[in-house]
């Protein structure tokens, strides 16, 4: 009796631990839907990488190769990014919810090049650039650790830390770039320019609003979490890049600003030696 009693407990306490296990591994995987729409995302970022690519052949001057590179290396490696998650892989386990800190890392890399875009077309300084991309990295870090952090208090100060990161950096996007762009940049660079901040302002400002609706408040699931962060991405990297790449006049007329700058900057170098 006392054998036949301590195999049921053991039985018992093994169905428990598998139930708890499927459970866990249904609340970390997206469903099928939630797995195309990553997939979705990958297409929507490989394919315009492969356009900027060709177009960068037939028709990239030396002076459209910067934006050329830089647009086609933000998708390629968010491309990348989303076949990892489509199969599985780069996430963490917060509570029972999938954390993708590969988007993090994705963001890590692709934004600052974002932004080196945007001050390229508008012409401001390079000291203006290095703060914009610093508090990007900030922003972006703080966020991602957000996503980590036992959830509660210690994930709602982080992501509140990743606010005050970014918003001086999109009011000096709304501000002293487009004080810049419309000092310093051609009329091509200039139209250019407004449609590029507006879509990334537009764009960013969602992404803390999709960081609260699903890691912060779980109010929605990990499914609509990858079909929005995918549409966001693909509007903010693919949009962006077909809006830059195929201004072919705006990019010419950014790399003349950037040129005369250098070209003043050594001057005045100069002139101090003396």
């Amino acid at each position: 009796g006392v054998s036949y009693d301590r195999d049921l407990e053991n039985e018992q306490e093994a169905q428990e631990y598998n139930r708890q296990g499927s459970q866990k591994v249904m609340v970390l995987d997206v469903s099928p839907n939630g797995r195309l729409a990553l997939w979705f995302g990958f297409a929507g970022l490989l394919a315009p990488a492969i356009v900027f690519f060709i177009d960068m052949t037939l028709r990239g001057s030396p002076s459209r190769l910067p934006f050329y590179a830089s647009s086609t290396f933000i998708n390629c490696m968010s491309a990348v990014s989303y076949a990892f998650m489509a199969c599985g892989l780069g996430y963490v386990d917060n509570e029972g919810r999938a954390i993708y800190v590969v988007r993090g890392v994705d963001w890590l890399l692709t934004s600052p090049f974002l932004l080196w875009e945007l001050c390229l077309l508008s012409g401001c300084s390079p000291a203006q650039t290095l703060k914009l991309i610093i508090l990007d990295v900030l922003m972006t870090v703080s966020g991602t650790f957000g996503g980590i952090v036992p959830r509660g208090a210690m994930s709602w100060c982080m992501w509140s830390v990743a606010m005050a990161f970014f918003v001086p950096l999109i009011w000096d996007i709304v501000t002293k770039l487009h004080d810049s762009a419309a000092k310093k940049a051609g009329p091509d660079a200039l139209e250019t320019f407004h449609e590029l901040a507006f879509l990334t302002v537009g764009m960013w400002c969602l992404r803390p609003l999709v960081w609260v609706l699903t890691t912060g408040l779980d109010w929605m699931s990990p499914d609509i979490e990858a079909i929005l962060y995918a549409l966001l991405d693909i509007m903010t990297k693919s949009g962006f890049g077909m809006l830059l790449v195929f201004s072919h006049d705006a990019m010419d007329q950014a790399s003349w600003v950037a040129q005369e700058g250098r070209v003043l900057l050594r001057d005045f170098s100069a002139s101090r030696s003396e």
